[in-house]
């Protein structure tokens, strides 16, 4: 299956991290247990890679530290180490947000949408430079690509590191705490009960 190594796993790691606050090794773990059921390879890594950022990432200063916590998690002989290694040390490098795109699109460009690849330089390079986190939302979408999921994952991220009083209120207002949702069963329609029930998942994972 050619989309195994691609990022339907990785998508849906978020809990991991929030779940795992300040352990990013567990959150990589469960993220690994979760993908190796339909991904291989990169599709798995990328999930590790993801819980593992979002995990660390309400305990760094510098925004780049989140994802070099996130690659000690990951195989160091992988094709995903080495590119997401090497896309760290270009973002690091880079000037401003257009400098960091060109130099993870002109180097990674044959990875196009859900090829995980280009998109986790993206992210790396959105941290770098978001102002907040509305800021790098829209910074992390312009770039391309999967642009709903990666703009999702961002939003994770960058909420982590950046904190609550970085959110401007108009990117939830909009929604007035209603959510649509296609799941079969999902009862759900207040996007504030599932913020209460994701803040106690912490407290859930070591009974």
């Amino acid at each position: 299956n050619p989309n195994d190594e691609r990022c339907g796993a990785l998508i849906r790691a978020d809990a991991y991290g929030y779940a795992c606050s300040g352990r990013p090794a567990l959150a990589a773990e469960l993220a690994w247990v979760d993908a190796s059921w339909t991904h291989r390879r990169t599709g798995i890594y990328g999930a590790m890679f993801v819980a593992a950022a979002i995990a660390s990432a309400p305990f760094m200063k510098d925004p780049l530290d989140i994802f070099d916590m996130a690659l000690k998690f990951i195989p160091q002989n992988s094709r995903f180490y080495k590119i997401a290694s090497d896309s760290l040390n270009e973002i690091d490098k880079a000037k401003d947000w257009l400098d960091g795109y060109k130099r993870i699109h002109n180097r990674y460009k044959k990875y196009t949408a859900c090829q995980i690849y280009q998109e986790i330089g993206t992210l790396m390079n959105t941290l770098k430079f978001a102002e907040d986190i509305g800021d790098g939302i829209c910074k992390q979408v312009s770039q391309g690509n999967d642009t709903d999921s990666f703009g999702a994952t961002s939003g994770s991220i960058l909420g982590a590191y950046f904190g609550p009083d970085y959110l401007d209120k108009r990117w939830v207002e909009v929604f007035n705490d209603d959510i649509y949702t296609t799941m079969s069963g999902f009862r759900e329609r207040k996007l504030s009960n599932i913020a209460k029930r994701m803040a106690k998942v912490p407290q859930l994972i070591d009974q």
